[in-house]
């Protein structure tokens, strides 16, 4: 358990009347944590993608999307471009990028020129 979830569930933990000030600080790292990694599982899930489409019988990739993953063939597409751009994959730490799939989605149709 990270410190950081330690320390949310000691604040969660405590008796509402013997409850202090609560630790915005922690809450704040929280948060961040959870963004980062959102987007950090959005590009690892298009990296999955890309993989797993290089190892696929020829002709059997939609039919794999349909019968196996919870989303569609867009969006499949949508998250192997994010994740097969190289500004987005080497950034994909950066606070700054759109946690939207359909956002970051945009940004990866950008050359690492535009993207600058």
């Amino acid at each position: 358990m990270s410190q950081v979830n330690r320390t949310l569930a000691t604040l969660s933990n405590d008796d509402d009347r013997n409850r202090a000030v609560p630790d915005m600080d922690a809450y704040a790292a929280a948060i961040n944590e959870a963004f980062r990694a959102s987007i950090c599982s959005i590009i690892r899930t298009g990296e999955l993608l890309i993989e797993a489409k290089a190892a696929c019988e020829h002709g059997h990739w939609l039919k794999f999307i349909e019968d196996q993953l919870p989303f569609g063939q867009r969006t499949a597409s949508r998250l192997m471009k994010i994740a097969g751009h190289d500004r987005i994959s080497r950034l994909h730490l950066d606070d700054h990028l759109p946690l939207d799939i359909h956002s970051l989605a945009a940004l990866a149709t950008l050359s690492v020129d535009e993207f600058d």
